[in-house]
């Protein structure tokens, strides 16, 4: 570190699905707002989505994991059976992070779910919402997961978990463990991270639905066809589709949806606020981007994915989001039990932030 440049940071997202990428936009905002120099590392959609929001940044070509679903087999079987394939993937992806650090030469390394993403003499910050992970329905096998998990804790000085450390949170027992040794020091809650910075009333709505896509294949696409087909059956109705992706359809839409394959931050507002409904996927980061933007939610989680199971009915039980599963996802139901919701907190959260990155840029300084 050197006084004859700012301090830089470099942000690593996941590849699992755009959330990733998604959340570390308001990252890269906030720190570039404290004076950081800031590059990122990515490739492909996420590097495209990070682009779109900041066309101006810096990204080096870090592959991800390139992780999808199995048509057949439980995530957690197939995630097993693919554990060969992931250790020998990190120390690949290891030696191309080496190669970007020594380019680059970070003072601050922030890696979102990307355990290789760490450099010795650099302050290292991990971002994650899963303390308590939840692949499965058995209680012993996710406590196992999450023993590995919170393992690669200890390469990071910090782990910043993106959620109040109070009610009203949105990670539920993901981020907020019932033996809470986030009491750490090495921990910290930093608030929501979501592209959507105000809220809005929507109004003057001009779809009925909005469809908001998200995730790894094949499920992805499955779930796109059924919404398609689905949409041909109500000619009278005006819908809108964020894909999710840049790849072609597998069947033709109908004429009374909109297609959007992938939107920035001023699309997905806009798509949200002028719908009168919105069905997607539980991941976090969309539920946060919700959370943000005030708006309810049809919350239809991944098949096979107990994160977003237990999200989607952690979040219906509050009342805030309904609930669907894939398999008996139709739109004559989502009419039927959809409801207007709107969701405020009683803080801003968008104060937590920029409060830790000052924090982090004064221990620098000190240091």
């Amino acid at each position: 570190m050197t006084a004859s440049r700012p301090l830089r940071a470099l942000v690593c997202p996941l590849d699992w699905g755009l959330g990733h990428a998604a959340r570390c936009v308001p990252l890269i905002e906030a720190l570039r707002q404290a004076g950081f120099e800031v590059a990122a590392a990515a490739v492909g959609l996420q590097a495209r989505l990070i682009q779109s929001e900041l066309p101006d940044l810096k990204i080096f070509p870090m592959p991800g994991y390139s992780i999808t679903y199995s048509r057949r087999l439980p995530l957690v079987i197939y995630l097993l059976l693919k554990t060969p394939f992931f250790i020998e993937k990190y120390f690949r992806l290891r030696r191309n992070f080496l190669r970007i650090v020594d380019a680059y030469r970070p003072d601050i390394v922030i890696s979102d779910n990307r355990p290789e993403c760490w450099k010795t003499g650099a302050i290292n910050i991990y971002i994650t919402h899963q303390v308590n992970l939840q692949y499965t329905k058995f209680y012993l096998l996710n406590l196992f997961f999450s023993f590995i998990h919170r393992w690669f804790f200890r390469t990071f000085e910090y782990v910043w978990v993106p959620d109040f450390p109070s009610k009203p949170f949105l990670s539920g027992n993901l981020g907020h463990p019932r033996k809470n040794f986030l009491l750490s020091p090495k921990f910290f809650y930093i608030g929501p991270l979501s592209r959507i910075k105000s809220w809005e009333s929507p109004s003057d709505f001009l779809f009925d639905i909005c469809f908001t896509l998200s995730g790894p294949e094949p499920s992805r696409s499955r779930w796109e066809e059924k919404i398609l087909s689905e949409c041909r059956l109500w000619p009278e109705k005006k819908f809108i589709l964020i894909r999710g992706t840049n790849t072609g359809f597998t069947i033709q839409p109908p004429e009374n949806i909109k297609i959007l394959d992938l939107a920035s931050s001023k699309e997905l507002c806009a798509a949200w606020r002028k719908s009168r409904y919105i069905v997607c996927r539980s991941g976090y980061s969309t539920i946060m981007d919700l959370a943000m933007a005030g708006r309810t939610a049809c919350l239809v989680p991944t098949p096979g994915q107990w994160e977003q199971e237990y999200l989607a009915q952690w979040h219906a039980h509050q009342g805030f989001f309904s609930m669907m599963s894939e398999k008996e996802f139709s739109l004559r139901k989502v009419f039927s039990e959809m409801r207007e919701t709107h969701i405020f907190f009683d803080s801003d959260p968008t104060s937590f932030l920029p409060m830790v990155v000052s924090s982090l840029k004064e221990k620098l300084r000190r240091n």
